[in-house]
């Protein structure tokens, strides 16, 4: 590790898979350092539960529950509880986000230059950024995902991966059959794996797309609450945010804020609005901003939570000599918060 990481009194400790297992990580100010929060699809039971019990993050919570009047507390709380509506599967990762930034920002190392989140996890990136308050992201979260889950029972979504990575040919060509199936693109996750969304059709109908796609060779999986999200399919709900947007208070960013919908930085208040309603019906391309990251040269990336939603397609692009690590809060040692990933020969420089 490099000499000045040892003499700064870094804030996380990674535990690696090798003969360093407390390898203590620092973010020094002045070096960019990207900062992650994943969005629908990372939930699961009891995903609060850690956070609820703790009596500093159980306050987003509390105030969570307060603002949208809903029992998100309990909900994100249940282990019991797997949470499939959008409407608390949302709001619960959002909460779930933000009470661990709160933590993260009480120490001074705390200090990212860029910022991003997928799917609802861009609200998260949006106030870490002072682009917009807790209760304004709660406010917007909210509304877009009550709009969402009027359809939520009507549409399914599906993972589509292949091996040997897709080209540009094999996108536009499968795009293309799928749509006529009535399914849109939600997300080009990495170089191997899209994720399409549309209205549920028949059953016999969905074996049958299903199987047309495997016989090709690709290996195809359902993805449960995640819907058509993403897609032109949301265009109805559009106008909802708009109004709700009436009501918000949106400032510069105080750092720069990828957009998903097209995988370049924003700051201004303006470039902010027009994202969040862009990203409503436009699929997230995380191979845009993984393209980024990479003509910046940045390769320090900090997923917050324990899923690996967004660094795993990360690693399914280029970069391959990676190292990741279960990063946990000085004290804190019992919950995982976050996970590091940065290239392995820069981790280990002497």
């Amino acid at each position: 590790m490099a000499q000045q990481r040892h003499e700064s009194e870094g804030f996380i400790r990674v535990e690696k898979k090798d003969s360093k297992p407390n390898v203590e990580i620092c973010f020094p100010d002045g070096y960019p350092v990207v900062v992650v929060f994943p969005g629908q699809g990372s939930q699961f039971p009891g995903m609060g539960k850690d956070l609820i019990q703790d009596k500093e993050t159980s306050k987003a919570y509390k105030e969570a529950d307060r603002i949208t009047t809903l029992p998100i507390g309990d909900v994100s709380y249940d282990e019991g509880v797997y949470l499939e509506d959008p409407l608390f599967s949302r709001l619960s990762v959002f909460v779930r986000n933000n009470a661990i930034l709160e933590e993260f920002k009480k120490d001074p190392l705390f200090n990212p230059k860029i910022l991003g989140g997928r799917d609802v996890g861009f609200f998260n990136a949006l106030v870490a950024a002072g682009a917009i308050s807790d209760e304004d992201g709660l406010i917007l979260v909210q509304a877009e995902a009550e709009a969402m889950s009027h359809i939520a029972q009507n549409v399914i979504a599906l993972s589509i991966e292949k091996d040997s990575g897709f080209s540009g040919r094999d996108i536009k060509e499968e795009l293309r059959q799928l749509k006529e199936n009535g399914l849109h693109l939600k997300a080009v996750d990495s170089e191997k794996r899209l994720v399409v969304g549309g209205f549920r059709f028949s059953h016999h109908r969905s074996d049958s797309v299903i199987k047309d796609l495997k016989d090709k060779g690709f290996t195809v999986s359902t993805l449960p609450g995640r819907g058509a999200s993403h897609t032109s399919l949301m265009e109805p709900i559009v106008e909802k945010i708009e109004e709700v947007l009436k009501h918000v208070s949106i400032k510069d960013a105080d750092v720069e804020v990828i957009a998903n919908s097209t995988g370049l930085p924003i700051k201004t208040k303006e470039e902010i609005r027009e994202e969040i309603l862009r990203q409503i019906t436009r699929p997230i391309l995380w191979t845009s901003v993984v393209k980024y990251l990479e003509n910046r040269q940045i390769y320090r990336i900090f997923e917050v939570g324990a899923q690996r939603v967004v660094i795993d397609p990360m690693t399914n692009n280029k970069w391959k000599d990676v190292c990741i690590g279960a990063c946990t809060l000085e004290g804190k040692d019992s919950k995982v918060l976050g996970l590091y990933l940065n290239r392995e020969e820069d981790l280990l420089a002497a």
